[in-house]
């Protein structure tokens, strides 16, 4: 009778060791690996560059800011931090808890052979043709002549086609037969609830900062929302944190 009794104590406390072993395995906790990845000349964040880790032919990539974060677990890694048409870095990190790796890298000029381009008739059926959509850079915006010498973003939109200005000289503007009161106006993903200021005619958009805008006229993403004739899509420069510059005139 004891030693039943002994043998089925021993038989139940290897049994609760196993499962306690088995559930502290199963809640090992991971570390994060982020930072952000810029030019090293400019300080620009640069949106889908890669970070390649060697033990495991996995990594990730930077979002939209620049920015990325990877769960591993502690141990020794070889990260490489790679971008078209910047040189890649290698670094050699002993993960212990959670570390930030803020990585610059550096512009290669790069000797390409020649490229012979050759036309051919397009057989292939489109899928689908992202359709009224006008994308226009500071560079073409300063091209166009300008009331009172200065240069709008608004008044640049006023002359695509189906663009009416709503006043003459005023920045307000209507996209085919709508109201103004029915465009979208974002300015880096930030709503804005007045473009316009001095009485109307100028937009509140400084030229020098804008680096360039998108008009949708038509099938607008639905991640813009449910307006109903556009959405104005303005995006700013990022500008050097390196060197300060200016200009006049």
């Amino acid at each position: 009778m004891r030693n039943a009794i002994f043998l089925f104590l021993l038989i139940f406390s290897t049994g609760f060791g196993v499962k306690i072993y088995a559930e502290n395995d199963s809640a090992k906790p991971y570390l994060n690996l982020s930072g952000y990845i810029s030019d090293a000349s400019t300080g620009e964040m640069l949106i889908g560059a890669t970070v390649y880790i060697t033990e495991l032919s996995d990594g990730g990539a930077t979002n939209v800011y620049g920015y990325y974060s990877i769960r591993l677990d502690a141990g020794e890694y070889q990260l490489t931090y790679s971008y078209m048409g910047y040189e890649s870095q290698k670094h050699q990190i002993s993960l212990r808890n959670d570390t930030t790796l803020n990585i610059k890298l550096i512009p290669q000029d790069l000797n390409l052979n020649e490229v012979v381009v050759t036309g051919e008739s397009f057989t292939e059926q489109i899928s689908r043709a992202q359709m009224g959509v006008a994308r226009l850079d500071i560079k073409n915006i300063r091209q166009i002549p300008a009331f009172m010498g200065e240069v709008d973003v608004i008044k640049a939109l006023q002359l695509l086609p189906g663009v009416q200005a709503t006043s003459e000289g005023g920045s307000g503007f209507s996209v085919r037969g709508g109201s103004p009161d029915q465009n979208l106006i974002l300015l880096d993903e930030a709503l804005v609830y007045n473009p316009s200021h001095l009485m109307g005619f100028f937009s509140v958009f400084n030229n020098d900062a804008v680096k360039g805008v998108e008009l949708f006229k038509g099938d607008i993403p639905a991640e813009y929302g449910g307006r109903l004739s556009s959405v104005v899509d303005v995006r700013m420069n990022e500008g050097n944190s390196q060197r300060v510059s200016g200009q006049g005139g």
